[in-house]
């Protein structure tokens, strides 16, 4: 009995997981591929912006993955699927009109600005500027990432975990981690290599 309702809690367990990982790994990897200590600084204190405001962009879009997963399941289980499918349609619709608002207001040039400008004062320039640039480059194909999050959800919700475990981990630990160490050995700019991670594993 304990079991089934452990396995569905996996999922999300590994994502957590996975994302308290990246918050070790990313700042690893501009210490190590930052061409001195300074720059390293400047990186990290740009990931930290970045980090803050897509919590504030995230949570809409988590609370549409929530709202989903009570009635995709009850549904589910009283074998009413016609209400089911509705349920997963209207969902991926309006998470991925959600991610891509989030695209938007990240990485168009005057909505990136008053983001940052929350975190950083534009009196310091470099790190305005690098803060705004990062936050474009990272967040430019996030509009990708609905179909994952419906998916991951929509099999939490039927009682498919191993399903859900996969796919919750594919962005996370697959792709993200192994690219922002590999992908610096592709490019002369390397903290650029380690911000494109971030749209490619979003892809």
């Amino acid at each position: 009995l304990i079991a089934k309702p452990c396995a569905v809690g996996f999922a999300p367990f590994f994502q957590q997981l996975l994302g308290a990982a990246i918050n070790v790994v990313l700042p690893l990897a501009f210490v190590k591929w930052a061409p001195d200590k300074a720059s390293a600084n400047a990186q990290i204190a740009s990931l930290g912006v970045f980090q803050s405001i897509m919590i504030l962009i995230i949570l809409p879009i988590l609370g549409t993955q929530q709202g989903l997963q009570p009635i995709i399941g009850y549904n589910w289980g009283a074998r009413n699927f016609k209400r089911v499918k509705i349920t997963l349609i209207s969902g991926l619709i309006v998470t991925t009109v959600l991610c891509f608002i989030a695209c938007i207001v990240q990485v168009v040039p005057f909505f990136a600005k008053i983001l940052v400008s929350l975190f950083v004062s534009s009196k310091e320039s470099h790190l305005f500027e690098m803060a705004v640039s990062d936050l474009r480059i990272s967040n430019c194909m996030l509009w990708c990432i609905s179909l994952n999050i419906v998916a991951t959800t929509y099999f939490l919700s039927i009682g498919h975990p191993t399903a859900a475990i996969i796919l919750s981990t594919l962005r996370q630990g697959v792709c993200l981690i192994p690219l922002a160490w590999f992908l610096p050995y592709l490019f002369e700019d390397k903290s650029f290599a380690v911000w494109l991670s971030l749209p490619v594993s979003d892809v």
